[in-house]
């Protein structure tokens, strides 16, 4: 577990065009939108030289520790090496120990715990890398875990094609509408 550069030694000045840019900022926003293709920001490679103990890679688990915490995000496979923002932390795990969906799962429960533990307290909440690294995380037969990463991956696919198709249904509903109530 690591957690992003000092806050200033990634000002808003460094920052530049997707053009001039070698590389991606993941932040906070990435973590919480779970994606990858939201308004990015760009650092350009001397920057990035600075600052490439910071890289993140593909599999890498991103998390939110400050404001809003907790907030779980796996950099996908085909996504290129780009740099965390300070406001992330980030998790590489040994494959030979944890399946990165497994752990992501684990991870995104123990979180909610500690967030519904910490509701009405008035505390705003952040947590640390060495904080997160004394939790002792289960760690069952990686032919279990396996087992477990391809259901996941089962239901995230079939949840994809019910949103797509309820979305299909509901274009098709309004075009009747338009349709049948146009003036």
């Amino acid at each position: 577990m690591f957690i992003g550069p000092f806050g200033s030694s990634l000002k808003n000045e460094c920052f530049v065009s997707k053009e001039k840019g070698f590389c991606i900022v993941y932040e906070q926003k990435h973590a919480i939108r779970k994606t990858i293709d939201t308004l990015n920001r760009y650092v350009d490679k001397k920057k990035y030289e600075e600052l490439k103990r910071f890289t993140v890679y593909p599999g890498d688990i991103i998390m939110s520790y400050r404001g809003t915490v907790g907030e779980i995000y796996r950099i996908p496979y085909n996504a290129k090496f780009e740099i965390m923002h300070p406001s992330i932390m980030k998790i590489r795990l040994n494959n030979e120990v944890y399946n990165v969906i497994f752990f992501e799962k684990m991870l995104e429960k123990h979180m909610k715990k500690i967030l519904y533990m910490s509701q009405g307290s008035g505390i705003k909440m952040a947590i640390t890398a060495k904080e997160l690294g004394k939790k002792d995380f289960i760690v069952p037969p990686l032919s279990l875990q396996n087992e477990f990463s391809q259901f996941v991956e089962k239901t995230d696919k079939l949840k994809f094609e019910a949103e797509k198709s309820l979305k299909e249904m509901e274009n098709l509903y309004d075009s009747l509408m338009q349709k049948f109530f146009k003036q």
